[in-house]
């Protein structure tokens, strides 16, 4: 029976979507800081209907990580840097069964810093582009990416609100198991399992052109140890996000990495030489059979949740059908998104109604997240009665706080009157609301992430700020005393032209490093600015009113008229255009040799082949030789030569090279116009033989042909 080879690349569901052994229980996975254990993979690999002869497993393994640490060492590495155990076998038995068993520590991950511009480096550039589950070209995936984020200032906002998006509004439906549906599927059906997450985030952030990338690994949920997939996000370093269970910047210490990739995919596989016309199998069910398969956790250190936020109400007492606001106000010293609600009392009967009861902080060092509720109190309450109805604040990382609330219907909540001074106003600029409350000594405003408070004077205060947060802004005015109101205001993007001024080369050399600037026109706004060349992205963000020029560093690639885009964004996005000449790279090496006798010398003749960007072409010996107008004199071996030459623009290049001078080199007059006839005059009388055997041939037939014709006769 032939031989053949039988490949059988084998994706294993089970390895990453099945539930594996855990000797401790995990309260909260998100606060866990430090998780130390043990993995162990155990499976069998068998051939149906024949034999085999070499078996090649690749098993992915936990990887060494700066937040993770690993006893095992893989034997194999990709282009992604994941690292592989390779298993060869000869003559496997049948079944084969292996093994494998690592330490594993790791440590939670959080984004202390994050740098004010970067460039994203050539080789991240896979991460940009669009895959089959991971459609970032597509037109609906870029138009949703761009609602989402819409008055987002920072990148770490966008990237973060792109995961609350995701969390939010795909569902997790584990009977999608194994589905593995694509981004475009996702976002027009919102359900799926992590790797449906993972797919649409993927396209959403690339989308807007952010590098990102897969981690698929183990991580502890809902029913114990899962695999799991989430994401990274480049923003002048890696960042997580696990846009499934939403940890943004962030990433707890149960979240094993085995590898990291462009594509969704899992590079578990097995090769054998087998028998034709037989198969492999690579049971899952081994992998659920196999005793001590999977994460078994040592030590678990969990973190405390936070303490350091502020919460209150806006007024402590309101009265029957009125409002108050409940505002939470928090800073950080790293990037991260958190959860928080405001539960209301339990009762039979409903006392009060809390808006949008759960909401998001995206935290972000050196700032302040503010969020707030409106807490509504219900107008058909028992007359006469006093309800004590405390507000619970609940958070996966924030700890557990009462807020208290008594309703009332003796008590009287003043009437309190809003006005904003401009309905439309322009991004930066400056926005003026003026807040009436007759019977209140003090009242407040919350835009956004801006909060004041101050005491009336002749029933009015005013709050001016700047606008910095495009489209529907909402502004709730609160009075001490109990009542809310609301009003609204639009921030429209301008469509200035930033770029005041290109300052760029006449030309430059392709393969040489060149500078373009930009001048600026002054403003007090904060932008970012990308400049854009050829495959090379350079981002930075500029304060408008402390500098207005930024240089760039490219490298030319290839000639030609090459386009150069400037993209400025301020929430809205203004793009300027140019284009540099690239000339043709300065390129010079040595052609061929030639030899040639003259007064019985052998004189070496250098031919060079140089690009037309080359001038003033000259050539040194590092040893010493004999040179005359005829040519040079060296003798037999090799010889160092140093090039120097300039390019049209000035450049200056050095190169050095060697040539080798064969023993009895043939002189190029050996080969000579007395040669070329020689080789003419032999072609002709070749010709000439062929003509003439084919003529004496085809009249031989035609005298065969005859004399067959007289014997028939």
């Amino acid at each position: 029976m032939k031989l053949f080879q039988v490949f059988c690349y084998a994706l294993l569901f089970s390895l990453f979507l099945v539930p594996l052994v855990v000797s401790q229980e995990i309260g909260n996975p998100k606060l866990v800081s430090k998780l130390s254990g043990t993995y162990t993979n155990k499976g069998k690999i068998m051939v149906i209907n024949g034999n085999w002869y070499s078996l090649e497993i690749n098993l992915t393994i936990p990887q060494k990580k700066p937040y993770q640490e690993t006893t095992l060492e893989g034997n194999v590495t990709d282009s992604d840097g994941n690292k592989f155990l390779v298993i060869n076998v000869k003559n496997p038995p049948n079944p084969f069964e292996y093994s494998y068993s690592t330490n594993v520590k790791v440590f939670e991950r959080t984004t202390k810093s994050l740098p004010k511009s970067y460039d994203i480096p050539p080789e991240l550039n896979k991460y940009l582009l669009p895959t089959e589950k991971a459609q970032s070209n597509s037109t609906e995936i870029k138009e949703a990416a761009e609602d989402i984020t819409r008055g987002a200032t920072t990148d770490f906002e966008k990237i973060a609100k792109l995961a609350i998006w995701v969390s939010n509004n795909v569902k997790y439906d584990y009977s999608m198991l194994g589905a593995d549906k694509d981004a475009l599927w996702v976002l027009r059906n919102k359900r799926g399992l992590c790797v449906e997450h993972s797919n649409l985030f993927t396209a959403l952030a690339r989308s807007l052109g952010y590098p990102t990338r897969y981690v698929l690994g183990k991580a502890y949920g809902s029913f114990g140890w899962l695999g799991h997939s989430w994401n990274e996000v480049y923003l002048g370093k890696w960042v997580p996000v696990d846009p499934t269970w939403l940890e943004v910047g962030n990433l707890d210490a149960t979240h094993i990495s085995f590898y990291s990739s462009a594509e969704e995919k899992l590079s578990n596989e097995v090769r054998a030489n087998a028998t034709m016309n037989s198969r492999i199998e690579w049971p899952s069910g081994s992998l659920l059979n196999a005793n001590g398969t999977g994460v078994t956790a040592g030590v678990v250190e969990v973190s405390p949740k936070l303490d350091s936020y502020d919460i209150k109400a806006a007024s402590t007492a309101i009265g029957f059908g009125d409002k108050t606001v409940v505002l939470l106000s928090m800073e950080s010293n790293d990037y991260r998104v958190v959860d928080v609600s405001l539960m209301p009392c339990l009762s039979t009967l409903r006392i009060v109604n809390v808006s949008s009861q759960e909401k998001y902080l995206i935290l972000e060092p050196g700032k302040t997240n503010i969020v707030s509720w409106i807490v509504s109190s219900n107008p058909l309450l028992q007359t006469n009665m006093r309800y004590t109805c405390p507000l619970t604040l609940n958070s996966n990382y924030l700890k557990e706080r009462v807020v208290p609330l008594s309703v009332m219907n003796s008590y009287h909540s003043p009437s309190i009157f809003v006005s904003v001074e401009k309905p439309v106003v322009e991004l930066g600029g400056e926005q003026t609301v003026s807040v009436f409350a007759p019977e209140s000594s003090k009242v407040g405003i919350i835009v956004g992430d801006y909060t004041k408070e101050k005491s009336t004077i002749d029933s009015r205060a005013s709050f001016s700020f700047k606008a910095d947060m495009l489209g529907e802004n909402e502004v709730i005015a609160y009075s001490s005393e109990g009542n809310t109101t609301v009003a609204k205001f639009f921030v429209a993007g301008t469509s200035e032209d930033y770029v005041q001024k290109i300052i760029k080369p006449d030309a430059v050399i392709a393969g040489r490093n060149f500078t373009i600037a930009v001048m600026l026109k002054n403003s007090s706004k904060r932008i970012k600015l990308s400049a854009i060349f050829e495959n090379q992205t350079k981002t930075t963000y500029l304060e408008l009113d402390k500098t207005n020029v930024a240089s760039f560093r490219f490298i030319a690639n290839n000639a030609g008229n090459k386009p150069i885009q400037f993209v400025v964004s301020d929430g809205d996005v203004s793009i300027s255009s140019d284009t540099i000449k690239v000339l043709p790279a300065a390129i010079a090496k040595i052609g061929s040799l030639q030899f040639e006798r003259i007064n019985g010398s052998l004189i070496t003749h250098i031919n060079f082949i140089t690009t037309p960007t080359v001038v003033n072409l000259s050539v040194g010996f590092v040893n010493k030789t004999n040179e005359s107008n005829h040519g040079v004199t060296l003798a037999p071996g090799e010889h160092k030569l140093i090039l120097k030459w300039n390019d049209i623009l000035g450049n200056a290049y050095t190169k050095e090279t060697t040539i080798k001078i064969p023993e009895s080199p043939r002189p190029a007059s050996w080969f000579g116009i007395e040669d070329l006839m020689l080789v003419l005059a032999l072609s002709l009388i070749f010709i000439c033989l062929v003509a003439i055997g084919t003529i004496l041939h085809i009249r031989n037939q035609k005298h065969r042909k005859k004399r067959g014709k007289r014997r028939r006769k």
